[in-house]
């Protein structure tokens, strides 16, 4: 058997582990019980059905019950059409729709307050995650809240690489994130984590407003190697000028709301997030298409 090298650090009583094996051997085949899966999408028209079809692939062999929650946060290509068509062919498939783009952080959102099973899965819709590599997350998921994935060898461009250093490091110093790779889009969560923690940043600071919560929170977060691969299709948005004023604006909001963090909070799922968030929706149709 493979012998597992294991660092755990402790910060604000949050336990954060990282392991070199990225999977318990005896372990890599069960099946959990339930799992929602999010795939946020915008403008992913040449992406999201390969994504998808390897979801529908994977899912049935890593969960006894499942669904895939699409969420098209204002597509202006061929993204509806394609999702539409998604949702036919396969009845586990929701589709979600904003009618304007609001940002990667509601559209996370808008997944997680749909979400009805145990566990709760992301990814991005650009194909850049081996969703096979799911199973070694949900083999830690009965000791951890939070199994966050970090990218082993990121395959994007270097100004955005050097970026993703930079900005780790501001997130230790500012937040006390001791995360290797915050916003690498494929973590596992269990449901009762939105039990607390709540979300309000709309852009690409969502992932760093929950494990700041989370670490405050003291919550179990374990970290495992994840593949990456080079995106095939399309633009990433994150290095755009306008993605990182409204991140670094977020951060500032998100510094001063952290002191208010603490046990017993109210998180997403509580009725009066439930209700506000309901009456932010009211400007748009539902956001679940019929």
């Amino acid at each position: 058997m493979q012998t597992k090298q294991l660092r755990l650090t402790e910060e604000h009583g949050c336990r954060i582990s990282d392991v070199r094996f990225p999977f318990k051997p005896a372990e890599v085949f069960k099946r959990c019980a339930s799992m929602s899966v999010i795939f946020p999408a915008f403008n992913e028209e040449a992406n999201i059905k390969r994504t998808v079809e390897a979801a529908v692939r994977v899912l049935p062999k890593v969960a006894t019950s499942w669904e895939i929650l699409i969420v098209d946060d204002g597509s202006r290509d061929a993204t509806s059409a394609i999702c539409g068509d998604l949702k036919t062919r396969y009845p586990e498939v929701v589709v979600m729709r904003h009618e304007q783009n609001r940002g990667y952080g509601a559209a996370l959102k808008s997944g997680i307050m749909a979400a009805k099973y145990d566990l709760i899965f992301f990814s991005d819709s650009d194909g850049q995650f081996d969703l096979r590599e799911l199973q070694h997350l949900i083999c830690w998921a009965a000791d951890y809240d939070i199994v966050a994935g970090y990218r082993a060898k990121r395959q994007d461009p270097l100004h955005r690489r050097i970026n993703a250093v930079g900005w780790n490091v501001l997130m230790r110093l500012v937040l006390g994130i001791k995360i290797r790779d915050v916003d690498c889009a494929f973590k596992l969560f269990r449901r009762a984590v939105f039990d607390q923690v709540q979300i309000r940043c709309v852009g690409a600071m969502v992932n760093t407003e929950i494990f700041a919560q989370a670490t405050r929170l003291g919550m179990r977060i374990h970290q495992v190697k994840v593949s990456h691969f080079p995106r095939r299709h399309g633009k990433q948005s994150g290095a755009n000028i306008h993605v990182i004023i409204k991140a670094f604006r977020e951060l500032c909001g998100l510094w001063r709301q952290l002191h208010n963090v603490a046990p017993g909070q109210a998180g997403l799922y509580s009725a009066t997030t439930k209700e506000a968030y309901a009456a932010s929706m009211l400007p748009d149709p539902p956001p679940i298409s019929a």
